[in-house]
């Protein structure tokens, strides 16, 4: 339905110097990309402007569908895409934004959605861009074909960055899950120093922070006394949390008591750990 010429810079084709080069770059997984559009010149041009295209030393994959319902399928074959450019009117006038919506609903949430038109002058009501995460907006005319490297660049590097929060979440997750049993039957200095590394290099930090620990049963918060620490806490071990003289830590450490959960404020992270036997652990960092 969108007809309008693409592409068209002079740049469209590359001569290539070292082949060897070349090889070794390439051997490494591609992106793989997905191209929805019901106009086969688009698909064609598409392909011409990402041949031999190279995107943090990992070439490119495209994979191509002619409507919603096909890309959908595509999806369900190829789960790893990393981004898709979508056709906003294929056959519907609102196809694309239709499936943007199926693809977010289907569990699909890294994937990085750039929408392409044909219609200069529309565009997605903003609540619709922020609710299912749409990347870009762009005609079809003004995705030459170094725009159009630039912003698949800039959403692969999206994707990769949302990839990496999303494992962040999942090892926090599995550590709060197992930590309990852990909790109850190990040495505790090892064990608070284990997690206080773990937790550091999971989340890519200086281990910069300390574990605490209830002084006894049920005792309160600013009682907890510091178990290991690294940073600029290394001296305070032993310690007791009243006694740091850092801004916003207790309170944040009495938000993460009350929410259970990993809870983030003025540059500090804290969670906390129950054990059984009811004494609990807070690391902050």
């Amino acid at each position: 339905m969108d007809n309008e010429p693409q592409f068209q810079d002079s740049d469209l084709l590359e001569i290539v110097d070292d082949e060897a080069d070349t090889a070794r770059e390439t051997s490494l997984d591609p992106w793989r990309v997905l191209i929805v559009d019901d106009d086969e010149d688009v698909h064609r041009a598409t392909d011409l402007a990402l041949a031999e295209e190279i995107v943090f030393g990992r070439p490119l994959e495209l994979i191509h569908a002619r409507s919603g319902q096909e890309a959908l399928r595509m999806m369900s074959m190829h789960g790893d895409v990393a981004a898709a450019f979508i056709d906003v009117v294929m056959e519907t006038p609102d196809a694309g934004l239709k499936l943007v919506r199926s693809l977010r609903e289907q569990g699909y949430k890294e994937l990085r959605a750039i929408l392409r038109t044909g219609q200069p002058g529309y565009a997605p009501d903003r609540v619709i861009v922020e609710q299912y995460e749409i990347d870009g907006y762009h005609t079809k005319s003004e995705l030459t074909r170094s725009r159009l490297v630039t912003v698949l660049t800039s959403a692969i590097r999206g994707y990769t960055q949302i990839q990496a929060l999303s494992r962040s979440r999942s090892g926090l997750e599995m550590i709060v899950e197992s930590s309990t049993e852990l909790f109850r039957r190990t040495n505790l200095r090892l064990f608070s120093t284990g997690v206080l590394t773990q937790i550091a290099a999971l989340l890519g930090l200086r281990a910069n922070g300390f574990v605490c620990i209830d002084s006894t049963d049920n005792a309160e918060i600013e009682d907890a006394v510091l178990l290991t620490a690294a940073g600029h806490f290394a001296e305070a071990i032993g310690k007791a949390v009243s006694q740091l003289n850092e801004a916003g830590v207790l309170d944040l450490l009495r938000q993460a008591e009350c929410h259970g959960n990993p809870t983030q404020g003025g540059g500090f992270m804290a969670l906390r750990i129950a054990g059984e036997s009811g004494r609990r652990l807070w690391v902050v960092l």
